[in-house]
């Protein structure tokens, strides 16, 4: 009865790390992957970077019930061509089961789109899949000249909604003298620019700015003064 006991016992712990291990997939399976990156007007962004995320999961399903994959390498890069359109191939690596495309965030040097950072499941692996998106926003550069009328409490921080801003806190604004900031916004909407300060006594401000719509897209530009009187509390 004893030995009946300890096989039934090893039978039950090789069926639980059975389970716990996590089921991979072959070595070069090939998956071919395709769409079209454009704002919700249908117009194509070019340059958005997209890469193929590959991780190890017990369930092949990210994050479900409190499974946290392991992530495990990128294994392909792509960027949309001038019609917002990828098409490109990878092949699994077989240390992995579960895998993702993911838009990545435009560069700050150079920030083509907004509204990012869109993943998807790719489900159909060793057959084609398709991944279209049209939730970003297109930008356009602006450059803002802003002018201060012997204001306080520096440092001002510049806030837009669709423009990333360096984290080094480079963008402040740390004197009277005038400053250039460029934004990238899209050409369909006012755009709004922030300054934020803390004054000396703790109290949080803002000065909003409101520009109008460019219906463009080159290069616009856009001139401010800040007055003490612009900063209102939040």
């Amino acid at each position: 009865m004893k030995k009946l006991f300890l096989l039934l016992a090893i039978t039950f712990t090789l069926t639980c790390c059975d389970k716990d291990e996590a089921d991979l997939l072959s070595e070069g399976i090939e998956t071919r992957v395709s769409g079209r990156i454009t704002d919700f007007n249908n117009s194509p962004i070019s340059n958005v970077k997209l890469k193929v995320m590959e991780y190890k999961s017990k369930s092949r399903y990210l994050s479900l019930y409190g499974n946290f994959p392991d992530f495990i390498q990128e294994i392909e890069v792509s960027e949309t061509n001038t019609n917002g359109e990828y098409d490109f191939t990878f092949k699994t690596s077989g240390k992995g089961n579960v895998y993702q495309i993911e838009i990545q965030p435009s560069p700050i040097s150079e920030q083509k789109y907004s509204n990012c950072c869109h993943s998807e499941p790719i489900t159909t692996i060793g057959n084609p899949f398709i991944f279209n998106n049209n939730q970003l926003i297109k930008l356009y550069p602006c450059d803002v000249t802003i002018n201060l009328n012997n204001v306080s409490d520096f440092p001002f921080q510049v806030y837009h909604e669709t423009t990333r801003n360096p984290t080094n806190n480079s963008n402040d604004i740390i004197s009277n003298n005038q400053v250039i900031r460029r934004i990238y916004i899209s050409k369909y909407y006012p755009q709004k620019l922030y300054i934020n300060r803390i004054k000396s006594n703790g109290i949080k401000q803002v000065a909003t700015y409101i520009f109008p719509a460019s219906n463009v897209e080159t290069l616009t530009v856009q001139s401010i003064i800040i007055n003490e009187t612009d900063f209102k509390n939040i």
